[in-house]
């Protein structure tokens, strides 16, 4: 599921919550400080798509457009110790197709690719991208999106604590991008993502941070139906800024079905919009 889910103060940001970003600009990923250890890390990504310091995936969280945004809140290719099976998913915004989300990811490594472009009139077209690595009890998370818009997000967390956060521009800085006050135990967009995806039924309690908030999902009931597992959803903003300017919406319901012990669609919704992923 970022994923930012909702640009806080622009219709068409970018973020986990808008992957609506279609201008892929030169420049390095993060700012002055921290830029050379997290590029050092993930150097065979780097100039794979640009060639500057901008890593090929990143995953926060979360940026598409107000409607897209609600996807992104799901917030490359790694290979970890086994290759996981790549999963595709098509993202629509009731019955209209938008786009396109790739998830591969088990055990350490995790990637997350959401590319839209049937956005409304085009607006909204752009991409997501996030990643995230872990060795030993740290993991690094990227999150980049691109289109009228860019933000970028590097968080770092070692032993279940975040010490280090880095957001560009810094415009887009909230007052949880301070690492001193995320709680201890939260998860990249990513990391929430394949909780859900390689899951076989209803999800546990779990909090999810992208570098400007912190999110609280839970299951709130459960049914089955045939051969499915239906999970209805709580997402709550419960640290930080809502998504999605101007309703800062910080409550969304989500629907999740599990067919055959799979993930097969992804259902959240608020304030009147509906996006649905459904697994192909």
């Amino acid at each position: 599921m970022g994923w930012d889910v909702a640009g806080e103060s622009r219709t068409a940001g970018c973020s986990l919550e808008y992957p609506l970003c279609v201008k892929r600009q030169k420049h390095s990923f993060l700012g002055q400080s921290g830029r050379s250890d997290l590029v050092q890390r993930f150097g065979y990504r780097t100039a794979m798509r640009e060639g500057v310091n901008i890593p090929q995936t990143l995953a926060d969280g979360y940026p598409m457009t107000r409607s897209l945004l609600l996807v992104a809140a799901f917030s490359g290719l790694l290979a970890g110790p086994a290759m996981a099976e790549k999963q595709i998913y098509t993202v629509s915004l009731g019955q209209r197709p938008l786009g396109t989300l790739q998830f591969e990811g088990q055990g350490s490594n995790k990637t997350l690719l959401m590319s839209l472009d049937n956005t409304p009139f085009g607006l909204e077209n752009g991409t997501f991208e996030a990643v995230t690595q872990a060795k030993g009890d740290e993991v690094d998370y990227l999150g980049t999106s691109r289109g009228s818009e860019t933000r970028d997000i590097a968080i770092v967390r070692k032993a279940n604590v975040v010490t280090g956060v880095t957001v560009t521009p810094r415009s887009e800085m909230t007052e949880m991008t301070d690492p001193g006050k995320v709680p201890i135990g939260v998860i990249s967009p990513t990391e929430f993502f394949a909780a859900l995806a390689n899951g076989e039924t209803c999800p546990s309690p779990m909090a999810m941070y992208d570098g400007r908030r912190v999110v609280q999902m839970a299951t709130t009931a459960m049914k089955q139906d045939g051969g499915s597992v239906i999970c209805d959803m709580s997402y709550r903003v419960a640290m930080g800024p809502g998504y999605v300017s101007p309703f800062h919406f910080k409550s969304f319901g989500v629907l999740l079905t599990y067919t055959a012990r799979k993930l097969a669609t992804f259902t959240m919704s608020a304030g009147g919009f509906k996006v649905n992923l459904i697994r192909q």
